[in-house]
């Protein structure tokens, strides 16, 4: 047995599995820094992305027999991306919006579950596309949305209730807030294990 040959492919493999983790790492990150860059372009992507996942909804219906019950538990859900997206890129985590967001992804991860263990279908060519299309992209680009919150000026809050109390004193504080959401946790992560260098004081 070509035991040192088969201890190599071990080692391969967890390269691999190493440079997709950087790679996805990497992608996360630079997706994250276009959404605080151009928040405004990301709310029409996700505006348009919403109304074409709607006519995919309503495509299986009528052309692939989908049941409908998942077509219009997608088109709800889409409806309250809509109510997240009226707020962007102020996303609350805590607002009634992003909560019922939350409440429908798991609702039509159910139902789809529920409808592809019954009827059959390839997995790599239908099962995967419903899934990245219809039930992930949207609730993906809103989570790493949540960065953008901090590019937010600060003259009203998030919901328009509340002025700020100091114009000034809110820029200054926002120029040196610390980052949240996922961006923070990869730069955490990058900087745990490619920690910056310390500068020599005298």
């Amino acid at each position: 047995m070509a035991w040192f040959l088969y201890s190599l492919s071990w080692l391969a493999l967890a390269l691999q599995g190493i440079f997709v983790i950087l790679s996805l790492a990497s992608g996360l990150y630079y997706l994250c820094e276009l959404v605080e860059e151009y928040s405004t372009t990301a709310s029409k992507v996700f505006r348009y992305l919403i109304w074409i996942t709607t006519v995919i909804f309503v495509c299986l219906w009528l052309f692939d027999s989908f049941p409908l019950l998942v077509c219009a538990m997608g088109i709800l859900a889409n409806l309250v991306h809509l109510m997240v997206l009226k707020d962007y890129p102020a996303i609350a985590m805590t607002s009634f919006p992003f909560i019922m967001t939350v409440v429908m992804a798991i609702i039509n991860h159910f139902l789809a579950f529920r409808y592809f263990a019954t009827v059959w279908y390839p997995f790599t060519q239908n099962v995967l596309a419903y899934f990245t299309v219809c039930l992930w992209i949207i609730p993906f680009g809103f989570f790493i949305s949540i960065t953008a919150n901090d590019l937010v000026l600060p003259t009203t809050d998030q919901f328009g209730d509340r002025k700020s109390m100091n114009y000034f004193h809110d820029i200054f504080f926002f120029s040196i807030r610390q980052t949240s959401g996922l961006k923070a946790v990869i730069d955490l992560a990058r900087e745990s294990i490619l920690p910056g260098n310390s500068s020599k004081r005298f």
